[in-house]
């Protein structure tokens, strides 16, 4: 990304269709959150229902005794509640589940495309390996006596190989050398495949 051009608009991915949470529809699915809404709305009510019936018989408001018929129904009513909660809440845990290993798939796929961006950038400035080392620890934020304890080297050392990256990135600091490797990250991003392969 150039200096002085304005980023593009990244859509909020918090923010979903009619103003609901994105997440909600990519872990529940489209229905499954409505079903899970009818499920626990029937259960509210049944539950509502035998703790009303239990105070009236504790307290003896009821004229006359409930019928076997009624509370037979009550019991299965409660019972296919309870059915249907379990099933669906078994769904909900198997598709939770496979969004986590999707996740986790998706977060090492992006650790193997900056591993290869980063290596690709180092071979472009011609890098030698002792300098990819250093700029792989400035990249990741440690100091200069940081990475003099970590190599085994003198900061002046680190001090001198710093220099030479920045001299062959073509930037003047710790900080220009992390906006390049982000921007091309972004960069990679923005390009979709129909582009880099018309390019």
């Amino acid at each position: 990304m150039r200096r002085g051009t304005v980023p593009p608009q990244v859509p909020d991915r918090r923010a979903g269709q009619g103003g609901r949470p994105a997440w909600n529809r990519h872990i529940f699915g489209k229905g499954t959150s409505r079903r899970l809404l009818w499920v626990l709305a029937v259960q509210s009510i049944l539950a509502l229902a035998f703790l009303g019936d239990s105070v009236i018989d504790v307290l003896a408001l009821r004229a006359e005794p409930t019928s076997y018929t009624f509370r037979e129904v009550m019991q299965v009513a409660g019972l296919v509640a309870l059915v249907a909660s379990l099933g669906l809440n078994w769904h909900l845990l198997r598709m939770i589940l496979a969004q986590g290993r999707d996740l986790q798939g998706r977060v090492a796929r992006s650790a193997l495309d900056f591993e290869a961006l980063v290596a690709a950038e180092f071979a472009a400035w011609d890098l030698s390996p002792s300098e990819r080392d250093v700029a792989l620890l400035v990249i990741k934020g440690f100091s200069n006596p940081e990475i003099a304890g970590i190599m085994g080297k003198s900061e002046g050392t680190v001090k001198t190989q710093s220099n030479a990256i920045f001299r062959k990135a073509g930037v003047n600091s710790r900080v220009q050398l992390v906006g390049v490797i982000v921007d091309r990250m972004v960069g990679e991003r923005m390009i979709g495949p129909e582009e880099g392969s018309a390019a």
